[in-house]
C-alpha cells in the first residue's frame, strides 16, 4: 500500500449503505406520475437505464424514506442476475427511491463518487464481493456484505487528481 493510503471498509467511507422495498401491491402500486422508484433493470455499469422506470405514490414513497436517492449517491444492484451492476444516480430521477435489489453507496466526505463508483465497479471487486454471497436460490449480497467489505482509499493528492481527471473527461464527453 503506497504511503498515505489506508484500507478501510464501505462502512467507514459511506454516509449511507440501504436498499428499499417494493411497495405493497406490487406492479399494482405503479403510478404514472409521482415520486419515481429505482430497480435493478434501471443499474447497469456506468449508466442508468429510464427504460422500465416507474412511479409510486407520494405516500408509498413516505414508507420508503430511508432510501431516498440523493446526487452522488453510487448504486449497486445487490440480487439476482444483475447482480453488482453499478452506477451513479442519474440527477434527473430525482426526487426517488430504491427497491429491495439496489443498494445505495452514499460517498462520505472526502471520498469522490466517481472513485467509489470506479472502485466497486472493477471486474476485481466484484469477485470479492460475490465472495460474500448469502447462498440461497440466487446471487445476493447484504448490507452487512456491504459495510464489512475492504477498499483502498488513497490519499488526498492523488484522490483530488483522480476526480480532476474524471471531470476533464466527462466535459469533453459532452
Amino acid at each position: 500500500i503506497p504511503k498515505g493510503w489506508k484500507v478501510s471498509t464501505l462502512k467507514e467511507c459511506t454516509t449511507k449503505i440501504g436498499s428499499g422495498a417494493t411497495p405493497r401491491g406490487g406492479s399494482s402500486a405503479y403510478i404514472k406520475q409521482g415520486v419515481r422508484l429505482v430497480r435493478s433493470q434501471n443499474i447497469h455499469d456506468s449508466s442508468f437505464k429510464w427504460s422500465g422506470i416507474v412511479s409510486i405514490t407520494d405516500e408509498a414513497a413516505e414508507k420508503l424514506r430511508g432510501v431516498t436517492l440523493l446526487e452522488g449517491d453510487v448504486l449497486i444492484n445487490i440480487t439476482g442476475d444483475s447482480i453488482l451492476r453499478t452506477c451513479v444516480v442519474d440527477p434527473n430521477v430525482l426526487p426517488a427511491r430504491v427497491n429491495q435489489h439496489v443498494a445505495i453507496l452514499r460517498p462520505a466526505e472526502g471520498i469522490p463518487t466517481d472513485y467509489l463508483h470506479q472502485y466497486v465497479m472493477r471486474d476485481e471487486y466484484k469477485e470479492y464481493l460475490l465472495g460474500f454471497d448469502a447462498g440461497g436460490s440466487r446471487a445476493a449480497v447484504t448490507k452487512g456484505h456491504l459495510e464489512e467489505a475492504l477498499i483502498l482509499i488513497p490519499e488526498r493528492s492523488a484522490l483530488n487528481a483522480f476526480q480532476d481527471l474524471v471531470q476533464s473527461l466527462k466535459k469533453k464527453k459532452s
